[in-house]
């Protein structure tokens, strides 16, 4: 009997579900500037879960067939922690009262492989913006200063 034909395309996409502590350092590079910051930190990751959706669209027949699975140690190490450096600036402006809201552009690397397979590391890099709305209700309370350095 002959093999089946498949014409078409397949897709995949491995999720990765994890659970992070951050602490960040904000430096402002000018003295007086309260509404622009670099930031820089480091991230503790723990894996909770690992998954994987593949998508197959045969041409021949038009069928879309789509299956997920929970990753499975088949020959694959995934890792159970890591640790993610990460870099990035921010956007800080006063919404009222003492609310700030704030944007922060940021990138990330994961110092340690997320996946081991065969003689393969695979690392992971992340991208992402941080968006919202900080409210205190003192403005001492809000920000810690030691010299041009806020910490959050």
């Amino acid at each position: 009997m002959p093999e089946s034909v498949f014409i078409g395309t397949a897709k995949g996409t491995v999720n990765y579900q994890d659970v992070s502590f951050s602490v960040v350092a904000k430096l402002n590079p000018r003295e007086h500037s309260q509404w622009f910051y670099l930031m820089a930190g480091i991230s503790n990751l723990f894996n909770i879960g690992r998954s994987q959706t593949i998508v197959l669209d045969n041409q021949l027949t038009g069928e879309v067939v789509k299956t997920g699975e929970d990753l499975i140690n088949d020959g694959r190490k995934f890792s159970s922690w890591n640790l993610r450096g990460d870099i990035g600036f921010g956007f800080e402006w006063k919404a009222f009262g003492q609310s700030h809201f704030f944007v922060e552009p940021v990138f990330g690397y994961n110092f340690f492989p997320v996946i081991s397979e065969g003689d393969g590391k695979y690392g992971q890099y992340s991208a992402g913006v941080n968006v919202g709305l900080v409210t205190s209700l003192s403005r001492k309370n809000y920000l810690l200063h030691s010299s041009k350095i806020k910490f959050r």
